[in-house]
């Protein structure tokens, strides 16, 4: 008769391994989600003559006001 405590021994070690197959096997079966689109970025003037690109989102918060080209012109500090 073969040793019970073997037998134990190589039911728990396949229970064992049963359970890992099957926490890998769900890994590979989650859905997952959608990578996030990247960032939209606009290029705007500083006032110093410097043309910089910012997060859209930042100015959505903010209302839009449009300037005239001679308040452009009087805005920048350094003409080139």
């Amino acid at each position: 008769m073969p040793n019970d405590k073997a037998i134990k021994r190589r039911s728990f070690v396949g229970w064992i391994g049963l359970a890992i197959a099957g926490f890998a096997g769900l890994s590979l079966f989650r859905k997952k989600s959608p990578p996030a689109p990247p960032p939209a970025w606009m290029t705007m003037l500083t006032e110093d003559g410097r043309l910089v690109q910012i997060n859209a989102a930042v100015l959505k918060q903010q209302p839009k006001k449009k300037i005239t080209n001679e308040e452009l012109r009087t805005w920048v500090k350094k003409k080139p």
